[in-house]
């Protein structure tokens, strides 16, 4: 099953948002002992690259992706560091343009005028 057909099946998509590395790794494997195999953590968690590294060695069945991606670099970053998808919580054009080929990216948005800029755009 294809990362976007794994999401959709997704009962619940945990976004976690956590002040340390070693909550959010807690915080995965809670998700994971409840049943979910996909979570997304952000870049707004500290030292969220070594985050994404230690989450998809330990649990490589788990689909990960990386939230509140909003510049190229997070993007390659998360991706070199093992993210399955992206995610941003309005449109990012500069960060769609940079992505390769097959990357999955979800926009968000928070006016009217946001949602249906990304919902344009469809999941790339």
């Amino acid at each position: 099953m294809g990362v976007i057909a794994r999401i959709g099946a997704a009962k619940l998509l945990p976004v976690l948002r956590l002040d340390s590395t070693d909550r959010a790794l807690s915080a995965v494997d809670a998700c994971l002992e409840a049943g979910l195999s996909v979570v997304e953590v952000t870049t707004t968690t500290l030292d969220w690259e070594s985050l994404l590294e230690q989450v998809t060695r330990s649990h490589p069945g788990v689909l990960v992706g990386l939230g509140t991606v909003t510049r190229p670099e997070q993007a390659r970053r998360g991706l070199d560091r093992g993210a399955h998808f992206l995610v941003s919580p309005f449109p990012v054009p500069a960060v769609r343009a940079a992505l390769p080929p097959g990357t999955v990216l979800i926009e968000g948005g928070m006016t009217v005028r946001e949602v249906v800029e990304a919902a344009g755009h469809g999941v790339a």
